[in-house]
């Protein structure tokens, strides 16, 4: 390998990247990449970096502009999880619709062409130096993330003008998004790749690897990556067996809740506390890892992602718990998550199957207990019934006194005239209402129909 040469200041950085080299220059909150075949000179690199800072130039946009708008809409969600993400979005419709232009101007019709075109246009497809396949299949957006765009820039529409101002994204449409495939995997399947994952490193006196450790609790607990960042030795209560979990910000954000701990869960925190495996990582790496070690079992890396792990889980436990609200609880969702179902969604025959089950049993023990009382009310004239059992009236209750109930009178006394007015008129439908009173006296206050 050449010796790297001396860069000059403001040149950015380079780095090997690959099969190739990587340069990198911050331009104002911007960070741009360059991937080159050959290690660049100091020259060629300041040029680069010349060139970048020149287009790439911040200035002051007009007031009143789109620009200006978009600025101010992100001055206000600078603390959003995603801003890189809606920044990104907004920068790439700016392009499309003009920076210059009042946000007043811009029409349904107009966002309506841009989405069209996006996906229809073909993209460049880039290759993953990691396994040298392509990260798109058909060359064009997906569906989904052009639905991300326009949620982005209705976002800030909402956010400057309200929800009842004129908004012209609503008056725009996309193709809805098809519900993709279930990712859960069989636990079996999971244990296999779990063993083939390494759990040392090659280089001699390197630490342990962590992967295995962190992927163990991911499919145990159903915990993504960036909750599993978040564990310290203190969350976890090993004898009761229950885990805090921080609080999440993503989406509408959840708050910390403590979870109870399988034996199996309870396993893989053990491991990854003796391994120490507490702390950040990068959830590229962690992935690749995933994929090589599915890869050594004869599973297609391509079919497959440490974030089905939790997938897995979530189908799982709706397969044994059948209540969606519990999944959703286990996964750290919000109570008004819509992202349960799909988790839950391999499960779903086999869960409509045992509903069919129960509710055909329930039926048929129904029918079972009517003919029961048929066959009861067509016993002969002699039989007898048992009773009814008493029970006590509670204060405010309306009761009815039977044949043998006494009555009492005005001043709490029993009533031998009202007794047998009582008797007289149980069979001719009419009783007399009796009001129970707690510390004072029963008294007959009127006649109604049964």
């Amino acid at each position: 390998m050449a010796k790297r040469q001396r860069r000059q200041k403001g040149t950015g950085s380079v780095r090997r990247k690959g099969t190739g080299w990587q340069s990198k220059v911050e331009v104002g909150e911007r960070t741009i990449y360059r991937q080159w075949d050959h290690e660049p000179t100091a020259a060629e690199l300041l040029a680069w970096c010349v060139e970048q800072r020149t287009a790439n130039a911040t200035t002051t946009p007009d007031a009143g502009s789109f620009e200006a708008d978009v600025n101010d809409y992100l001055a206000r969600v600078a603390a959003m999880p995603t801003i890189g993400h809606v920044r990104h979005h907004l920068s790439l419709w700016l392009d499309a619709l003009g920076r210059t232009r009042r946000r007043s101007t811009i029409t349904a019709a107009e966002i309506d062409v841009v989405m069209q075109r996006w996906l229809t246009t073909p993209v460049a497809v880039s290759v993953d130096k990691r396994n040298g396949r392509p990260r798109s299949a058909d060359g064009v957006l997906s569906l989904t993330t052009i639905h991300k765009r326009r949620a982005t820039l209705r976002a800030m529409f909402y956010r400057l003008d309200g929800k009842q101002a004129v908004n012209p994204v609503r008056g725009t449409s996309l193709p809805p998004i098809l519900a993709a495939a279930p990712r859960g995997r069989d636990y079996a399947l999971i244990a296999r790749v779990l063993d083939a994952m390494p759990s040392t490193r090659c280089r001699r006196g390197a630490p342990p690897a962590l992967a295995r450790s962190r992927a163990a609790v991911m499919a145990y607990t159903g915990l993504p990556p960036a909750l599993i960042r978040q564990i310290k030795p203190t969350d976890i209560d090993w004898e009761a067996a229950l885990l805090r979990v921080s609080a999440r910000r993503k989406g509408r954000g959840v708050e910390a809740r403590v979870l109870p701990l399988a034996p199996q869960a309870l396993d893989a925190l053990r491991a990854f506390d003796a391994a120490n495996a507490y702390g950040s990582f990068s959830t590229a790496s962690f992935n690749v890892c995933f994929k090589r070690a599915a890869a050594r079992i004869g599973v297609d890396p391509t079919t497959i992602t440490v974030y089905d792990l939790r997938h897995s889980f979530g189908e799982q436990l709706y397969r044994a718990t059948r209540d969606l609200q519990t999944v959703g609880r286990m996964l750290c969702h919000s109570a008004t998550s819509r992202s349960t179902a799909r988790y839950a969604a391999g499960a779903n025959d086999e869960v409509n199957q045992l509903a069919a089950r129960a509710f055909s049993d329930a039926v048929a023990q129904l029918q079972a207990s009517t003919s029961d009382g048929a066959a009861t009310a067509s016993a002969p004239a002699g039989a007898t019934q048992a009773p009814p059992p008493a029970v006590s009236p509670a204060r405010g209750d309306v009761v009815a006194p039977t044949r043998t109930s006494p009555v009492l009178g005005a001043r709490g006394r029993t009533s031998s005239s009202a007794a047998t007015r009582t008797s007289s008129l149980v069979g001719t439908g009419y009783v007399p209402a009796i009001r129970a009173s707690k510390g004072k006296s029963r008294q007959v206050k009127h006649l109604r129909a049964v």
